[in-house]
């Protein structure tokens, strides 16, 4: 019954266009913003001004555009390897000046472009995050190929094709956190960096960094966070109807057999509420007996076969498991009183439910012998008789 209410209740939140569990714009755009840079700073960001361009663009529409008091920024440098450089909670004006201060000294002068390193480092510092309810968005600023030092786990890889690279990505925007890819120039390996990051933008830009838009990226992710919102309403919705769904068939099942019980009552005259232990306990011993008999049945058992010829006994005892059988005639010596030491006279069986007698040479057979005829026999006595006048017993040794 809670099921059902449960459901019902998630059905009618999203007809009325209430969200379940996931923020509305309107939610995000009053909110707080959790902002991160992850910054380029190999030698190559210093040709032609790029990197001096970069600077004024975070100051001008990153920090003074895009940062509100109370906002989170954190800046993630990249080259040789990749490091948290900068972290804040913008609370004040002091904390912009010194977030200015820290990047006016900071310099483009690492040797290689560790791009799969830079991603791993984001990911783990993202992980450090937790949930948080704030607009989360990356700005991902390059102007290289991937090319990182020997000593990279990722040195020599193929990013595009990289498992580990590739689920960094996944896991990134399966977190909630909407990526922003700009690339300076016409090779970098920018578009690879956002083919990874499955919801991320990617934009290419000129060396004067003039056509990256502050509010085209605050666009974007407001309307990442629509879809992501839409894509959990509907997936809540989809949980409410699956758990409404069982509850119903759970009931049918129930009803159904809430009846079945009250006509066997009926043809019984034992009360229904009595039957519902009753039933399920013979169930339960039939079960148990059935067990049994198959366990008695696929188990081994050892065959003793003796003849008595000249008044001496001979023996020969086999273990025969279900399905299996021992073809005698004397051609070994053991058993003399049977005859046929061309071929077999007869073959012991191990039947599932008891020993078998395949009589091979039926001339072998006494005439007065219930297994004369060839064919299979059920192993009724223990003696079969022969026309040589021997009577062979067959019999289970129970030790």
């Amino acid at each position: 019954m809670r099921t059902r209410v449960f459901a019902i209740f998630g059905i009618l939140l999203f007809l009325c266009g209430i969200p379940l569990g996931a923020q509305t714009q309107g939610d995000r755009d009053s909110g707080k913003q959790d902002v991160v840079v992850i910054l380029d700073i190999s030698g190559s960001m210093n040709e032609n001004g790029k990197f001096t361009n970069v600077k004024e663009y975070l100051n001008t529409e990153v920090f003074d555009g895009l940062l509100k008091t109370g906002d989170s920024f954190t800046l993630i440098t990249f080259g040789n390897t990749a490091k948290e450089s900068f972290s804040r909670t913008v609370s004040s004006e002091a904390d912009r000046n010194e977030l200015r201060r820290f990047l006016r000294d900071l310099k483009a002068d690492n040797h290689f472009t560790d791009i799969g390193v830079a991603m791993e480092t984001l990911s783990s510092i993202l992980e450090r995050r937790g949930d948080s309810r704030a607009r989360e968005v990356i700005l991902f600023i390059t102007d290289g190929m991937h090319t990182p030092p020997r000593e990279s786990p990722y040195y020599k890889k193929d990013l595009a094709v990289d498992e580990k690279f590739l689920s960094i990505g996944e896991k990134i925007s399966k977190a909630g956190w909407f990526l922003y890819v700009v690339g300076i120039g016409g090779q970098t390996d920018a578009k690879t960096i956002a083919d990874a990051v499955p919801g991320s933008v990617y934009t290419r830009t000129d060396e004067k960094f003039s056509d990256v838009e502050t509010g085209a990226l605050v666009a974007d992710a407001a309307a990442r966070e629509e879809e992501m919102a839409r894509q959990r309403r509907e997936e809540e919705l989809a949980a409410a109807r699956a758990g409404q769904v069982e509850e119903e068939g759970q009931a049918e099942s129930e009803a159904a057999l809430s009846s079945f019980f009250r006509k066997l009552g009926e043809l019984t005259g034992i009360s229904p509420d009595a039957l519902v232990y009753i039933v399920p306990g013979i169930l339960v011993l039939v079960l148990l007996v059935i067990g049994l008999l198959l366990l008695r049945a696929l188990r081994g058992v050892n065959i003793v076969v003796s003849d008595n010829t000249g008044g001496r006994p001979n023996r020969v005892e086999r273990r025969l498991g279900p399905m299996k059988g021992i073809l005698l005639n004397s051609m070994d010596g053991s058993l003399p009183g049977i005859g046929g030491e061309d071929k077999g006279v007869f073959r012991v069986e191990r039947g599932i439910f008891g020993l078998k007698v395949r009589i091979m040479d039926e001339e072998a057979i006494a005439p007065r012998s219930p297994y004369k005829k060839a064919g299979v026999h059920k192993l009724t006595g223990a003696i079969i008789e022969l026309v040589n006048g021997n009577k062979i017993l067959v019999a289970v040794n129970k030790k």
